[in-house]
C-alpha cells in the first residue's frame, strides 16, 4: 500500500503555514476526497490529513476540532476488486481513529 508522496505532504505541510491559505477550505476539500469510492483516493486522504494533524500549523487540528468534522466512513466498502473489499474495514477503522484524535483535541485542546 503505498500512501501520497512526500513532495505532496511537503508542499501541504508548507501551505498550512502561509497566512493567505485557507485552512478550512484545505480540510474540506481532503475531507471531499474521503467520499470517493476508492479505497486508494480515501486511505491517501485520510493520511494526508493524519499528517497535517500531526505535522501541519495547529488551525488545521483546531478546525476539524472545533468545526465537528467528521469522516462518515462507517459504511465505505469498495467493490471495485478483491484488494478494495479487503482494505475498506482498515478505511474504516483509520477514519474511526481520525474522528477520535479529533475529538480528544476538542475536548483537550492538546494532542
Amino acid at each position: 500500500v503505498i500512501g501520497p508522496k512526500k513532495k505532496h505532504l511537503d508542499y501541504l505541510l508548507h501551505c498550512t503555514n502561509e497566512p493567505n491559505v485557507s485552512i478550512p477550505q484545505m480540510a474540506d476539500l481532503l475531507i471531499e476526497r474521503t467520499q470517493h469510492t476508492s479505497w486508494v483516493v480515501v486511505f491517501k486522504s485520510l493520511v494526508s490529513i493524519h499528517n497535517l494533524m500531526n505535522y501541519g500549523n495547529e488551525r488545521f487540528t483546531q478546525y476539524l476540532a472545533s468545526n465537528n468534522c467528521s469522516f462518515n466512513l462507517s459504511g465505505f466498502i469498495d467493490k471495485g476488486g478483491v484488494q478494495g473489499y479487503d482494505m475498506s474495514t482498515f478505511i474504516r477503522r483509520y477514519a474511526k481513529y481520525l474522528n477520535e484524535k479529533a475529538l480528544s483535541y476538542r475536548l483537550m485542546a492538546f494532542d
